[in-house]
């Protein structure tokens, strides 16, 4: 079976207070930029302009993708995803 894969098109259908579902694909041009951005990070973060104290003590790189929503349906105003 090989390792697991990561899905191009991603479907949700969601019922959590109100109705709420979209369809959207994987922009994997933007994703992989992100990546880079991320796994630069342990060099990046020394440069930042406030100190240490402020970082945590090791960090915790996200799982990062880049989404295109195709079509978004709801039953209220999305907040946000």
């Amino acid at each position: 079976m090989g390792g697991v894969s990561k899905p191009i098109i991603l479907l949700d259908l969601s019922f959590p207070n109100i109705f709420h579902s979209f369809a959207a694909m994987v922009n994997q041009e933007r994703t992989k930029a992100f990546g880079k951005l991320v796994e630069s990070a342990p060099e990046q973060i020394p440069k930042l302009p406030w100190s240490k104290e402020f970082e945590k003590d090791k960090f915790l790189s996200p799982d990062f993708t880049s989404l295109e929503v195709l079509s978004f349906a709801g039953s209220g105003i999305p907040a946000g995803m």
